[in-house]
């Protein structure tokens, strides 16, 4: 093959995509397995339970509207109900009730599927990125943008678990796509489908209602030739506000049955502090996404090309940069003003970021006076200005992939060296011990109860009111991670009786096993105490 024609492989939009996907695929398929058939992370099953349900007993209604999340659960239905048909078919399931029970049993297939339809969800904001970059930047740093999303640690991690937050990202970058070309072109049918993203990636999470800005400032900066009228740009809202409605409801048609469980989300639960996710809305909150979760998803490095960036889609009378660039504040602010605080909820600005960067590399390769006028060596330029970007962060997207955990190596631990029969106290966060072989107790509200499974909530030692529950129940060891204890040992002045009540734990009885993460595991630090009688 001639290296002409090399060349232009290399360089075909497709091709250069594609290549950025597969490895952005890879990346999140490591790990896919991490946990199973136990779930380590507390939110999974949130969605993935009343999405077996769906199929179990034909009822579409979620009962549970925490993020909503209600698009993921009905997304994971069909793809559940799919392998209910086939298996069904290829005789592994006689009916209803066994395809239950393999769930209740053994659920890793389930959590499987789950977790290959969100990688494929997630990943398809690769693409979207490079289209939206493409608009503003060259093809080169286009590709370094979409890139920077295929290689993000924050968003690696996201997507290979089932969660809201990668799907909303991806439904939020395509809304972007259709407020350019509604601002462009002044197309209704653009503003209504815009609209109509916002309105599914509110329904995948709340926070994505932040997207209806978008909107809006399409239309304030909508291309003046020829002439709008502020009528004309109020019929445009009026178009998106509708296709925002159809979306939200298409998304989430049951959340109207539980106008309370919303309230408590918007207005209780929002002003309640979050132990361990308790900020300060305002610069504080700021602060700390700046400096902890972007810096985390994209490295300090992109952070400060995308704020050249930022500087340039300010500077330069470019539409379609400055509709990207006030989103991405815009969101960051909104984020940013509620009392809770999550390395998560930065997950959908990431793609922003990444093509603030990429319009970033373009404003700085261009000040260089002496590439102007040389195309290849500037494009090489971008190029490997973008390695340096991306390269740290796919390395530690890579190590972050790998499937030990901290809770599978102490369960090892406690099967050989704790005595079967034995009453052992667990909570949150720890390894899932047989019930079978232990009497098992969990801190539920506060009061002491028999724990039959491994799987759901565990409760917090921290909600009891004194030691003197395990005494009467017998209880001889006691199971914890590190979470809980760190979190109220950070906020010990808001949680006094918690900090007190672990630290007479600790006192009391005789650490048998430590065991802190080894390198490139997963999970908290794990301690077994053996009460003194």
């Amino acid at each position: 093959m001639k290296r002409s024609a090399i060349l232009r492989l290399a360089t075909n939009p497709v091709v250069l995509v594609g290549a950025v996907m597969l490895v952005g695929v890879l990346l999140r398929l490591r790990g896919i397995s991490w946990g199973l058939p136990y779930v380590y992370d507390p939110d999974e099953h949130f969605f993935v339970d009343p999405a077996v349900h769906f199929v179990v007993t034909g009822d579409p209604n979620p009962h549970w509207f925490g993020h909503p999340g209600s698009t993921v659960i009905h997304l994971l239905g069909l793809a559940f109900y799919g392998y209910w048909v086939v298996g069904h078919m290829a005789g592994w399931f006689s009916d209803l009730q066994s395809f239950g029970a393999l769930f209740s049993t053994y659920p890793t297939s389930f959590y499987l599927i789950g977790r290959i339809l969100a990688i494929v969800l997630a990943t398809l904001a690769i693409p979207l990125t490079y289209a939206l970059a493409r608009r503003m930047a060259g093809q080169r740093a286009a590709a370094v943008a979409a890139a920077i999303v295929a290689t993000s640690p924050l968003h690696v991690e996201f997507s290979r678990i089932v969660r809201t937050d990668p799907l909303m990202t991806t439904c939020l970058l395509a809304a972007m796509l259709y407020a350019l070309k509604a601002m462009d072109g002044h197309g209704g049918r653009d503003f209504l489908l815009c609209g109509l993203f916002i309105g599914l990636a509110t329904a995948t999470k709340y926070p994505g209602v932040i997207g209806a800005m978008m909107a809006i400032m399409a239309a304030a900066l909508a291309n003046p030739l020829p002439a709008v009228s502020w009528v004309k740009r109020g019929q445009w809202l009026c178009l998106a506000s509708v296709g925002g409605i159809i979306g939200f409801v298409v998304g989430a048609p049951f959340v109207f049955t539980a106008v309370r469980e919303i309230y408590w989300v918007f207005v209780g639960e929002g002003r309640q502090p979050h132990l361990g996710a308790t900020g300060s809305p305002g610069l504080a909150n700021y602060l700390w996404y700046l400096t902890g979760p972007l810096r985390e998803a994209v490295g300090l490095p992109t952070e400060l090309v995308a704020l050249v960036g930022f500087a340039a889609a300010l500077r330069v009378r470019s539409r379609p940069r400055l509709l990207v660039a006030g989103f991405a504040l815009l969101f960051l602010l909104g984020i940013g003003l509620s009392l809770k605080r999550f390395d998560r909820w930065i997950v959908p600005l990431t793609p922003f970021v990444a093509i603030l960067a990429a319009i970033g590399l373009e404003a700085i390769v261009q000040a260089l006076s002496w590439l102007r006028s040389r195309p290849v060596l500037r494009d090489l330029a971008v190029v490997a200005l973008g390695v340096v970007l991306v390269l740290p962060s796919g390395v530690e997207a890579f190590k972050q992939g790998g499937t030990l955990d901290t809770r599978d190596i102490a369960k090892v631990w406690i099967d050989g060296h704790v005595p079967r029969g034995s009453k052992v106290l667990v909570e949150q966060y720890t390894p899932p011990i047989s019930r079978d072989e232990y009497e098992v107790f969990a801190a539920l509200r506060g009061e002491l109860q028999r724990d039959r499974t491994p799987r759901g909530f565990k409760g917090v030692l921290g909600d009891m009111r004194s030691l003197g529950g395990l005494r009467s129940k017998g209880i001889e060891y006691v199971v914890l991670s590190n979470t809980y204890l760190n979190r109220y040992r950070a906020e010990r002045i808001a949680y006094p009786d918690e900090v007190r009540l672990y630290e007479e734990l600790l006192g009391s009885s005789d650490l048998i096993y430590e065991l802190n993460p080894p390198a490139r595991s997963k999970g908290p630090a794990i301690l077994v105490l053996r009460l003194r009688q």
